[in-house]
């Protein structure tokens, strides 16, 4: 949603001031996400108020390195010669889908964070990509945490939203059927569901 994420840039000043490091991503399959690697370094620094870029820890991080090498649009020699110009800035590829160079376990250090962030919000959506069904059957315990965290009383009268990303991929590569998600979503209070492609912009602005 770009149009959305206007009404958050008042945001960036407070949560880019006093962080420690800054990660910068992209997608080997997106080289727009590449192409603005230098926009979203040069916001941080505008915003963070950092005086010495070339001494502040940053960090690139590529997403998606299980997808075949004839999708790729952003070529590791291209990415580290970016790093280099940039300060030699540490680079990984990484890939959730296959636990390439994630980390789960560093995820316990953020556990604190939740029950600030989720109480006192006024909508919850769960997320799922139609290509990953455990996307799909990690819903049910991202509900239940969320509902814990927040101290929401009535599960029933909570607004929930079910969105699936990624529905622009053929048929053929689905792993989360649309008749599999509406059941869920049925048998969990009615929730209402999308689904969406940022890549071609599809019910972007909807959702």
């Amino acid at each position: 949603d770009t149009a959305g994420q206007e009404r958050f840039k008042s945001l960036r000043t407070p949560f880019y001031r006093g962080t420690d490091i800054c990660m910068l991503t992209y997608a080997v399959d997106d080289k727009i996400s590449f192409n603005n690697l230098p926009q979203w370094r040069e916001e941080f620094l505008k915003y963070s108020g950092i005086k010495d870029a070339k001494r502040y820890p940053f960090l690139v991080v590529g997403s998606k390195v299980d997808l075949a090498s004839e999708t790729r649009e952003v070529q590791e020699d291209e990415i580290r010669s970016w790093c280099a110009e940039n300060g030699e800035v540490p680079m990984i590829e990484t890939s959730a889908k296959d636990a390439i160079n994630v980390d789960t376990a560093g995820q316990e250090r953020f556990k604190s964070l939740r029950t600030p962030f989720y109480r006192g919000t006024d909508i919850c959506m769960l997320t799922y990509a139609v290509d990953d069904k455990i996307s799909f059957n990690n819903l049910p315990q991202w509900r239940e945490e969320f509902l814990k965290y927040s101290g929401i009383k009535d599960a029933k009268r909570y607004p929930f939203l079910v969105v699936g990303s990624k529905v622009d991929l053929a048929s053929e590569t689905r792993e989360v059927q649309e008749d599999e998600i509406r059941s869920w979503c049925a048998e969990n209070g009615e929730v209402p569901m999308i689904e969406t492609s940022a890549k071609d912009a599809i019910n972007v602005d909807t959702a």
